[in-house]
């Protein structure tokens, strides 16, 4: 055969398996020559970022509108855009002394940028890599910027529905230096848009949801550096956390894969006012070097738009530095400077220990036991060094009622004997020759064998904030103990009730005795579906954990993986009937492996698990 024919004979069986591949492989080719068309296209460039939602309910005044999605409510409901402000963020278990830009901060963001799921509002306390944005069901998602849609996903684990927008050419730390960043948007319920499109700024894609690992109507919000090795990003898989002992929440709570997060991501919120505000203060500098008629000019160029998050409510706000349990130290370069007499509060450090909470400035010492119970007394003490006490005029603040009910006073110390007359978080303020120093803060509970050591300590604060649970006739709450029927189904009923889920029916009237506390929580079970026959209830049965987690998946009507996964088999086959709940609270991340060593739980097994599904709504 000669040279020329052999390559004739070459050259169609080369074209045969090509063909033949493109058969076989025709996903894996088409998403290759897809995504190197993707990486091709451009899009406008970017001038300013916009958030990723156009409006919010205020839920400061509005909170009972949780569940109702976005097409059913009025317009009277809405606000603007919630300015992401990390200093205004943290728990809700005091909510009576937070204004409405504190409630619908904290409420809106429930988990702030590297934050964890322990409902605290702090940044950098955990590895969450976004973040979380509750909006109603239902509401419209735009693109932060100009930008090219990179991927579309539906799914029923994980992020959910999701879309990836790349975004070229973007100066992201103001030093001249153009990168290439991307913004993900997870847990979505309609995507409008497909792999290709090209956006501009504000544009409707997708709609909020409930998707994927999920359990309320929200936005999972990130924005990505091109150096992270997948989009949406997260900063570990499900092999990596198995491994260590850990699951979806304790991963995130214990800051697994940190540092990776923080050098692949950014901020979200924070670095679109921060970006914005540079290209206002680049637009600011351009017209004061030209004449009057070259601002214009500039300002169209540049096309420079009204602000466009607006803080509707604009009642004062008060900054707090918030003491922190882990000791951490919180400087708040943006309190405003008020006119100091002999007192400087500079560089205001906020210390929780065990024992007590310190506020330190240059030459003022405040301190006061950081746990109180409500009805006893306590001392807090103010001590200066160039201060004279017996000359000086100091008032304290509280937010919440306290008894002052004595004071003494030397040169340079008070001491207040005080009395705490209601539950929950009490923030104290000192006026000092007309400067006021930044709030302290202590927490007053009625359970004698709570410490601030305690493991669940701040689980237990917000529970009992919202009236689930209560100590016993001698106060104290027994966290060894274990749970009868009657105990759980009482706080499970609850939880329900708060989170907006609606029973299959209305609840009736029970033929139990008066005495029976637990008498109406039986008839909202009832009503809920958990059980169909109040005669299989026995109130004084300890409650195990497999019918716990039974009971709160059949009155929800949460997805239940109807097979059971090879991996998860061994842990759950003990279970009998209730293996697929066992099963789906794990692949939820509400148990883990450790929970299912023995089958009954504890007081303080019962309230990690509320916890958890309380702050995950």
């Amino acid at each position: 055969m000669d040279i020329k024919a052999f390559k004739n004979i070459l050259g169609h069986v080369s074209v045969w398996m090509l063909f033949a591949m493109g058969i076989v492989f025709h996903g894996d080719i088409s998403n290759l020559l897809q995504a190197n068309s993707i990486s091709q296209l451009k899009h406008d460039p970017i001038q300013s970022f916009v958030y990723p939602y156009q409006k919010t309910v205020d839920w400061a005044s509005n909170l009972e509108l949780t569940s109702v999605p976005y097409n059913n409510l009025t317009e009277d409901v809405f606000i603007d855009p919630v300015k992401y402000a990390p200093n205004l963020l943290g728990g809700l278990d005091n909510m009576n002394s937070l204004s409405n830009l504190e409630i619908n901060s904290r409420l809106t963001y429930s988990v702030p940028y590297m934050g964890n799921y322990k409902y605290d509002g702090k940044e950098y306390a955990g590895s969450h890599p976004g973040v979380d944005i509750k909006l109603p069901h239902g509401s419209p998602i735009v693109a932060i910027a100009n930008g090219i849609v990179t991927k579309v996903k539906v799914s029923e684990v994980g992020f959910g529905n999701h879309v990836v927008i790349r975004h070229n050419n973007v100066n992201v730390n103001n030093q001249g230096l153009k990168e290439t960043i991307y913004s993900t948007y997870g847990h979505l319920s309609d995507i409008l848009v497909n792999p290709g499109d090209v956006l501009i700024k504000g544009q409707v894609f997708a709609l909020s949801g409930n998707s994927g690992l999920s359990t309320g109507a929200h936005l999972n919000f990130q924005i990505e550096k091109d150096t992270a090795k997948w989009h949406p990003y997260w900063p570990f898989s499900d092999t990596e956390i198995m491994a260590a002992g850990l699951n979806f929440i304790s991963g995130i709570n214990q800051k697994y894969g940190f540092e990776d997060a923080v050098t692949h991501t950014l901020n979200p919120l924070v670095f679109i006012d921060e970006y914005n505000s540079n290209m206002n203060s680049s637009i600011v500098a351009i017209q004061d070097l030209n004449h009057e008629e070259q601002k214009t000019e500039s300002q169209d160029i540049l096309e420079l738009e009204p602000e466009s998050i607006v803080e509707k409510i604009t009642e004062p706000i008060q900054k707090y530095l918030v003491a922190s349990i882990e000791s951490d130290i919180q400087i708040d370069t943006e309190l405003p400077e008020l006119p100091l007499a002999n007192v400087k509060i500079k560089d205001q450090i906020s210390i929780h220990t065990d024992e007590q909470i310190s506020f330190v400035s240059e030459n003022v010492k405040i301190w006061v036991p950081s746990l109180m119970r409500i009805g006893k007394e306590y001392e807090l003490n103010l001590k200066s060094d160039n201060l004279d006490f017996m000359e000086s005029d100091v008032e304290l603040m509280f937010n919440k009622p306290v008894q002052i009910l004595d004071k003494y006073v030397e040169q340079d110390l008070i001491s207040y004997k005080l009395k705490p007359l209601v539950l929950g978080t009490v923030s104290v303020e000192a006026m000092l020759e007309g400067s006021i120093t930044s709030a302290l803060y202590f927490d007053v509970v009625s359970f004698n064998d709570l410490s601030a050591q305690t493991e669940i300590y701040q689980e237990i604060k917000l529970l009992s904030s919202l009236g689930f649970i209560n100590g016993d006739k001698n106060h104290n709450l027994a966290l060894d103990k274990e749970v009868t029927a009657a105990e759980a189904l009482k706080i499970l009923i609850l939880l329900l009730e708060y989170q907006g889920f609606e029973a299959n029916q209305k609840y009736t009237q029970s033929n139990f005795s008066s005495n029976d506390w637990f008498n109406a929580y039986v008839d909202a079970a009832l009503a809920f579906g958990i059980f169909e026959n109040r005669t299989l209830f026995d109130a004084d049965e300890i409650v195990t954990l497999d019918q716990l987690l039974a009971w709160y998946y059949k009155a929800t009507d949460k997805y239940v993986t109807p097979n059971i996964k090879r991996h998860l088999a061994r842990y759950v086959r003990s279970f009998g009937s209730n293996k697929l709940f066992v099963q789906q609270a794990l692949i939820d991340g509400v148990v883990t492996t450790n929970n299912l060593k023995s089958s009954s739980i504890t007081r303080k097994d019962l309230f990690k698990i509320i916890y958890h599904l309380l702050i995950s709504k």
